[in-house]
């Protein structure tokens, strides 16, 4: 026999994810479920830029001055992500 363990089926679970993209001067914060909270630290922990949006949200880096930096985006449900940018 199998031992036990009997599987009917099998679901394919797909889990949202937050995907950050950076292009030119814009960071952007795609995959959210409901409202997105995204922030823009230095390394040195210093909050520099922040917005909210519903599933998506787009930063400006235009007026940051050139440096590595880390974003922070958090969703409604709980899912986030952190991920270091380079401004040029």
């Amino acid at each position: 026999m199998d031992g036990g363990n009997t599987w009917n089926s099998i679901e394919k679970v797909t889990q949202n994810e937050l995907l950050i993209s950076q292009a030119e001067n814009v960071v952007t914060i795609n995959g959210a479920t409901g409202k997105v909270d995204v922030a823009i630290y230095t390394f040195d922990g210093i909050k520099v830029a922040e917005a909210s949006g519903s599933e998506s949200v787009s930063l400006s880096t235009a007026e940051l001055p050139i440096g590595i930096y880390v974003v922070k985006a958090t969703d409604s449900t709980g899912n986030s992500l952190m991920q270091k940018i380079v401004v040029k």
